[in-house]
């Protein structure tokens, strides 16, 4: 797992403003590659309207943060509809603010799912037709149950889809700062505003 600090530089002077001020900001480091590689670069999706700043956003290396909501995947079942349609059922828990990405593989289509009676546009990532689920809760943690249907050749034997989930810790008992993220954020100038919060990211492929 990558353990860093993430910052979505949304003013065009970030993040070179603030280098004298935060001197982290000198240990930033390139996403390109995860950006190939990864949903979303491998980011905490915050909303679907920031994938145009990802790439200009800036990891910095830092220690082990304190997560008491993870996101968790869990496969419920696999089925074949027919031929060239497979269905995925599965299980999603974590904070109260989640964002799940879906994209699938070329050569594999998204056609169906059990969360609205048609699909909407999706959003293309690296040429790659990619859906987004906004799922929240209020009180009680309420695990989010999806059914994916695929259309494949025939035949069909690698990989079908990749899957991200961000979840987002809003609330002050999940959004813990350890001392090292504290000290990062008072290092910032007064004239900035920094909104921090707590998110976690992970990916799977099926």
């Amino acid at each position: 797992k990558i353990l860093d600090f993430f910052v979505m530089n949304w003013d065009h002077n970030a993040p070179h403003s603030v280098k004298k001020y935060v001197t982290e900001i000198g240990q930033a480091k390139s996403i390109d590659q995860d950006c190939d590689t990864y949903l979303f670069c491998g980011l905490p999706l915050t909303s679907s309207r920031v994938i145009g700043v990802l790439g200009d956003s800036t990891w910095i290396p830092a220690g082990q943060p304190v997560v008491h909501e993870p996101v968790t995947l869990k496969m419920l079942a696999k089925n074949e509809l027919s031929s060239n349609i497979r269905r995925f059922n599965f299980s999603v828990t974590g904070p109260s603010h989640m964002h799940v990405a879906i994209s699938a593989r070329a050569g594999a289509k998204l056609i169906n799912t059990n969360l609205v009676p048609e699909l909407p546009k999706p959003v293309m990532w690296n040429n790659r037709a990619t859906y987004i689920i906004l799922y929240t809760w209020g009180i009680e943690s309420t695990p989010l149950f999806v059914s994916l249907d695929f259309e494949v050749p025939q035949d069909w034997n690698g990989p079908t889809f990749d899957i991200a989930l961000s979840g987002k810790c809003m609330h002050e008992r999940t959004n813990l700062k350890t001392p090292q993220y504290v000290k990062f954020l008072n290092s910032f100038p007064n004239w900035t505003d920094v909104v921090p919060y707590l998110a976690t990211y992970e990916s799977w492929v099926y």
